[in-house]
């Protein structure tokens, strides 16, 4: 009964709040000019984006915001029809010119997953390359899927729903939520 209290005392809930849209799935003229609104693939009942790596292996957002240090987090949806062991990243261009050499932000994205996922990324993992500026100062948003050790395999297929800011507060929980959150059919809970 002691452990369960401590547990109670340090259980803790992420709400999700202040969502912000980078760019909509919709809107073609958010997204790169090669890449094609697909009605066939919908989320959230609307038409998606999709980029075929093997016709582009890197597509820009040329509507994205230049300011990314407004909120917590990216919340991306995406939606891969095979697991192809290839990859892509997002590059977020912060560069300054008196360092020598390109500064930026990335993240890997490894194509490990079927169907729709829906990715909730810290800003802070979006890592530093050389010496960027800052989260508030992005001149090009884009995904790439050659170098870094990726090769476009022409399978990879990635349709996009909604891209977003959001904002992450973790807040305690009461001892009704802890235990409204508890699933008694799991073995040993019962």
């Amino acid at each position: 009964a002691m452990m369960l209290a401590a547990s109670v005392q340090t259980a803790t809930h992420v709400e999700w709040k202040n969502e912000k849209a980078v760019v909509h799935c919709d809107k073609a003229d958010e997204w790169d000019k090669n890449m094609r609104i697909d009605d066939a693939l919908t989320w959230n009942n609307r038409p998606t984006a999709c980029w075929e790596h093997a016709k582009m292996v890197s597509i820009r957002l040329p509507k994205a915001p230049t300011d990314w240090s407004t909120h917590t987090h990216v919340r991306l949806f995406m939606h891969s029809a095979v697991k192809t062991g290839s990859g892509f990243i997002i590059m977020l261009d912060s560069d300054d010119p008196a360092s020598g050499g390109h500064d930026y932000y990335h993240l890997r994205f490894p194509i490990n997953w079927e169907g729709w996922k829906e990715f909730r990324i810290p800003l802070r993992k979006i890592g530093p390359a050389r010496n960027p500026l800052g989260y508030d100062k992005i001149t090009s948003v884009q995904f790439i899927a050659q170098g870094w050790d990726y090769t476009p395999d022409p399978r990879a297929v990635i349709h996009f729903g909604d891209i977003s800011f959001i904002d992450s507060e973790e807040y305690m929980m009461t001892e009704e939520e802890f235990f409204d959150a508890l699933d008694f059919g799991n073995p040993g809970l019962e």
